[in-house]
């Protein structure tokens, strides 16, 4: 998303932009896939993003801006949630914002009111926490042990506030989200889930917002491998399948384990740094197994969570639901962290994701990133994990917006 986003923004001011891409498809599109298999008596494509890609102008509003701005269709998401406990009972069942608390089932079950109860209690906790200060300079964990056991339970923390974090915005293990800085998860949670603007997706896939992102780019170069670069006193060499390639700028919008490999030889500064951006596994599949669902069909939510006895929590997107009038036949699901067994004759397809990881550090890593640009002029560095805040689309175009800003500032400045 970075590097289509700096190319579309590059273009529209005029610039020549050449964007060279390892895979056959533009890396944002690598997240869609036809379905249309699952679909009988239709013709044409059904596509949809694994995992499924959403955002709102509350959370996301670069990349609402920018979805705009390139003509990119997107429609409002069904916002139900089931959360099931560990032997898949049913706790709680609602939609979003949850400070509407659309309830949807078991309104008269104790349980569930308890979590609502603790639920309102955690928002206002949440939000006396930013609006006072409280929530800067300490971790999410710290954060969750002085103030929310006093007032919740454990039933709240473990069946409904961790699976609901760690398998969507944040997408990381409990472990890491308990290191977050406290601020940035309360903030981020409260634009999702406190009356703010509703959750979107693109009508037409990753795919279609690729394509339009590219329209005014002068190359995009697919399937090209780029080997190393080379840096001169007044241009940029980039060594790709054989060849080389000479710019005056170069963006490099890549994760920062990648990109640290990539400037080694010629940046070790810059290798040595983006070497110290941690990221995290994001196993997700997709699959028919409704194993992963509620038993009873009625309690399917469009996104269903499960906590599990080891602490890990899933999340299972019943994407026939996420797409409006999606024509597919069959059930199909995608499960991030799956956390149970699932059919292997079930199962479309598995991938392995990488996350960057924020942390205590995360922002002192930015400050030296912003510092290494202001000192080498022509390589720049662009990627969800170039920004504050959760590592998102929407910090990805940021960093794009970032690096576009120094690029014509500096040519401004050349200039007078």
């Amino acid at each position: 998303m970075a590097g289509l986003s700096a190319a579309w923004l590059l273009s529209r001011k005029g610039f020549r932009v050449t964007v060279f891409e390892k895979g056959a498809n533009p890396g944002l599109a690598a997240h869609s896939r036809d379905f249309s298999n699952f679909a009988t008596n239709f013709e044409g494509q059904i596509i949809g993003d694994v995992p499924s890609r959403m955002f709102n102008a509350s959370l996301w509003p670069a990349v609402t801006k920018l979805y705009q701005d390139a003509g990119v269709d997107f429609a409002p998401v069904d916002h139900q949630q089931t959360f099931l406990n560990t032997a898949k009972d049913v706790r709680l069942k609602i939609g979003l914002p949850y400070d509407t608390v659309a309830i949807l089932k078991n309104t008269f079950n104790p349980i569930t009111r308890k979590l609502l109860s603790d639920l309102r209690a955690f928002q206002k906790i949440g939000l006396d926490a930013l609006q006072d200060g409280s929530a800067e300079a300490i971790t999410f964990g710290e954060f969750l042990k002085t103030a929310v056991p006093k007032r919740s339970s454990s039933d709240f923390l473990n069946d409904f506030l961790l699976p609901a974090l760690t398998s969507t915005v944040f997408t990381c293990p409990t472990i890491d989200l308990l290191r977050y800085p406290c601020d940035v998860v309360l903030d981020s949670l409260d634009k999702v889930s406190n009356g703010g603007q509703r959750l979107m997706r693109t009508v037409n896939g990753s795919q279609d917002a690729a394509k339009r992102l590219l329209f005014d780019v002068d190359r995009f170069l697919c399937g090209t491998n780029v080997e190393s670069i080379s840096l001169r006193d007044e241009s940029v060499l980039v060594h790709a399948n054989g060849d080389s390639h000479e710019f005056d700028q170069l963006i490099v919008a890549t994760q920062a384990n990648h990109a640290s490999d990539l400037v080694a030889s010629e940046l070790p500064e810059a290798a040595a740094l983006l070497a110290k951006f941690r990221y995290v596994d994001v196993p997700v599949v997709v699959h028919t197994d409704s194993s992963t669902m509620p038993n009873d069909k009625g309690d399917w939510g469009t996104f269903n969570f499960r906590s599990s006895e080891s602490g890990a929590s899933s999340c299972t997107v019943w994407m026939n639901r996420f797409h409006d009038r999606w024509p597919a036949a069959e059930d199909v699901f995608h499960t991030i962290f799956p956390n149970r067994k699932i059919d292997s004759a079930a199962v479309v397809s598995s991938a392995n994701m990488q996350r960057p990881v924020v942390d205590s550090n995360t922002k002192s890593l930015h400050a030296d990133l912003e510092m290494l640009h202001l000192k080498n002029r022509r390589i720049w560095f662009a990627g969800s994990y170039a920004t504050g805040g959760v590592p998102l689309l929407e910090s990805a175009v940021q960093s794009s917006h970032s690096v576009v800003r120094h690029i014509t500032s500096q040519l401004a400045k050349a200039t007078t």
